[in-house]
């Protein structure tokens, strides 16, 4: 996925120009507090193979899922060095927790920047609103059909943080005159099938799990085509996710916890302290030039 910077995003057609973000270092504060609680439900974490609801609800009341979701909407709309700096402190207590956050505040701005107002609206007229998001299916059949897309059959692997997310964006791919692209569906959570196979050594509590679809109708208004919007400047995986996890692991010590709630040995731990360390040192390098 990818995310752009306000001045970018601003120009293009599929958003209007939003108020300047800001920065609050009292959100990373919040993030570094809950550090030793987050290593504290490790075990519980690592059991059910997603984030406790007692997590969820620390984060929810830091307000760490609405790092990046517009003002307008009831959200916090902060910088992205705030939000990058949120999410290293929630690593250096359980990758899974940086994780999950990460990708929900993705996903909330994904929803906010490339559908209608009026869709936006409605998603985050609950305060508190989370989204999950799967860019690729594993398998679909998606058709056209008269004011919409249905969705006949469809798997999405890797849906972290579906089990707390009250909306789904699954992109498939669609063709029109002008040929082929992928498109974004966004559906609430009801119209979506868990399937329960996240089963991992690490980040067991980003729960991750696979999710299918079976005959959904879409409407064309929860249907966005990203080839009309270009948001291609940032790739958030470099910028978002992969730096979460490897800076907060790695700020915690290459003895502690291994990727997040796992348990496992301190060699693994070493293992991938060693080999996010030039990675994550690039992405900060790039981070930090932003």
């Amino acid at each position: 996925m990818t995310i752009l910077l306000e001045e970018e995003y601003a120009h293009t057609s599929c958003m209007e120009a939003v108020p300047r973000v800001v920065s609050n270092p009292d959100v990373v504060a919040k993030a570094a507090a809950l550090r030793l609680t987050l290593r504290e439900r490790a075990r519980e974490t690592d059991r059910l193979a997603r984030l406790p609801e007692a997590t969820v609800a620390d984060l929810e009341k830091a307000r760490l899922f609405e790092i990046t979701t517009p003002r307008r909407y009831g959200g916090l709309q902060l910088d992205a060095r705030t939000y990058m700096d949120a999410m290293v402190e929630l690593g250096r207590g359980d990758a899974s927790v940086a994780w999950a956050a990460t990708l929900v505040n993705i996903n909330n701005w994904f929803i906010a920047t490339l559908f209608p107002p009026e869709v936006s609206e409605e998603v985050f007229a609950k305060p508190g609103a989370r989204a999950a998001a799967v860019l690729q299916p594993r398998s679909c059949k998606v058709r056209k059909v008269s004011g919409g897309f249905q969705i006949d059959e469809g798997v999405w692997p890797f849906n972290s943080g579906v089990y707390h997310a009250q909306w789904d964006v699954l992109g498939f791919p669609a063709q029109d005159e002008a040929g082929g692209y992928l498109a974004f569906a966004l559906l609430p959570i009801s119209d979506v099938q868990i399937l329960d196979d996240w089963d991992t050594i690490g980040v067991r509590g980003s729960g991750s799990s696979s999710v299918a679809v079976r005959n959904v109708f879409v409407p064309d208004i929860r249907i966005s085509r990203p080839r009309q919007c270009p948001v291609r400047q940032i790739q958030v995986d470099a910028v978002g996710t992969r730096m979460a996890l490897p800076r907060g692991v790695r700020s915690s010590g290459p003895d502690h916890h291994c990727v997040s709630s796992t348990g496992c040995r301190p060699r693994c731990a070493r293992h991938i302290h060693g080999a996010t360390t030039a990675a994550s040192d690039r992405i900060l390098a790039l981070y930090k030039a932003a």
